[in-house]
């Protein structure tokens, strides 16, 4: 017996096949154990579902066709060696999403299945930080290639982003050394001292205490807060490009009732 095909003719059926999908993803996420330290966050491998996976795996996205990624002249040029397809919950909503393969893995991930098993899990991270704060949520999803010279150094990530998610596209032969480093500040003062929005740090102020291993449909989750220091180390010469996709749900102010006359 052969499994049906989805066709145009039967649109329910692919928003079954999304439900599906979305169920599976957030049974790996709600059934991970999170990790406490450095900071609260989830080591998840594999994610998502072969069927998922595999199709953005065999991407061949042309760097013709990525934008590049521009951070000021602050000693952080090293971030001009990322190129990347950027997406909002906007681009999604209105079908802009240019890539099938990454539309369909946008519309899993912004699932409300995910959403509830990522604010389940992070509960007390988001209660602290947005308690006193209206909002509300919106996403982004960003397909990227970093290439020689890329290296990200240690940050915590903006005050508006509510969940971040990055997967890991590694092939057979990539170095598995070149996952999200989390770091420790020799200084812990710093979690107490508020910085500019996506702020770098030197790596001499930290100790590295865990790089999460570049591999295939590996994943890392997190609640960015004061504590969530994490980069990338260098892209070296005679390595391949490092491939991953990056998804999060960002916080927008809640629009304000309108005023009674």
């Amino acid at each position: 017996m052969t499994e049906p095909t989805t066709t145009d003719q039967d649109p329910e059926a692919a928003n079954r096949t999304i439900d599906e999908q979305a169920a599976r993803v957030a049974y790996v996420i709600h059934n991970t154990r999170a990790q406490a330290w450095p900071f609260p966050h989830l080591q998840m491998e594999p994610l998502l579902p072969p069927s998922l996976y595999e199709p953005v795996s065999a991407l061949d996205i042309g760097k013709e066709a990525l934008a590049t990624h521009v951070y000021g002249a602050d000693g952080t040029q090293q971030e001009q060696h990322r190129f990347s397809l950027n997406y909002t919950g906007a681009d999604l909503k209105e079908d802009r999403v240019t890539v099938p393969e990454l539309a369909r893995i946008y519309r899993v991930l912004s699932h409300g299945f995910i959403r509830h098993a990522f604010f389940t899990v992070f509960e007390a991270e988001l209660k602290a930080k947005f308690a006193k704060t209206p909002i509300t949520i919106d996403t982004s999803f960003s397909y990227i290639e970093d290439s020689t010279g890329y290296e990200l150094l240690p940050h915590t990530d903006s005050e508006t982003k509510v969940i971040t998610l990055l997967i890991y596209l590694a092939r057979d032969g990539d170095n598995p050394e070149l996952g999200t480093q989390l770091y420790l500040p020799r200084d812990t003062r710093l979690y107490d001292t508020p910085f500019p929005s996506h702020a770098r740090h030197r790596p001499q102020g930290f100790y590295p205490v865990c790089t999460l291993p570049f591999r295939a449909n590996a994943a890392l989750a997190f609640a960015p807060s004061r504590r969530t220091f994490h980069g990338v180390p260098p892209v070296l010469d005679g390595q391949r490009t490092r491939r991953l996709m990056q998804f999060q749900f960002i916080a927008r102010p809640a629009a304000k009732p309108p005023q009674t006359p």
